[in-house]
């Protein structure tokens, strides 16, 4: 079969979930086995709807989550690939000017920005670079909003 290929060969419409020359083959191999499923019925017609109406909303439509976006207020960190194909740099950019928090900070990794490589979506978690690259900086993020905490006698 083609079970012993994966890592090394790279299946159609990877490149929509990540890029694969950021990923280790042995990781590769693994996320193909692992994540990769059927969708429900469903959820293609909600992901159809998003695409055709230009929406981010419920399946039965009475929940709008792009509008929501505008409601909060907390600190935000808004992350993206520079070859995301799935959340494009453009509408990651879009969602986050929707967000009305005071504290937002939108972070765009991939060459341009310094990286080694440019990342997809799935690299951002899965890239070989990751661990280098992206989990400090949301590190850095959190520890810099972070609260001390007082020990409790």
């Amino acid at each position: 079969g083609l079970a012993p290929s994966l890592g090394h060969v790279t299946l159609p419409l990877t490149e929509v979930l990540l890029n694969p020359k950021a990923i280790a083959p042995r990781v590769l191999r693994k996320m193909y086995c692992n994540l990769v499923s059927s969708m429900g019925y469903r959820l293609l017609r909600q992901l159809d709807d998003w695409s055709r109406e230009n929406a981010f909303r419920s399946r039965d439509g009475s929940v709008d989550y792009r509008e929501r976006l505008r409601g909060v207020t907390t600190p935000v960190l808004v992350m993206g690939g520079s070859q995301d194909a799935l959340a494009t740099p453009k509408a990651v950019l879009a969602q986050a000017e929707l967000l009305s928090s005071e504290d937002k900070t939108v972070m765009l990794f991939g060459r341009e920005n310094g990286d080694t490589l440019d990342y997809g979506h799935g690299d951002l978690l899965f890239g070989e670079n990751a661990p280098v690259e992206v989990y400090p900086r949301i590190c850095r993020w959190i520890s810099d909003r972070a609260s001390t905490l007082t020990s409790a006698e």
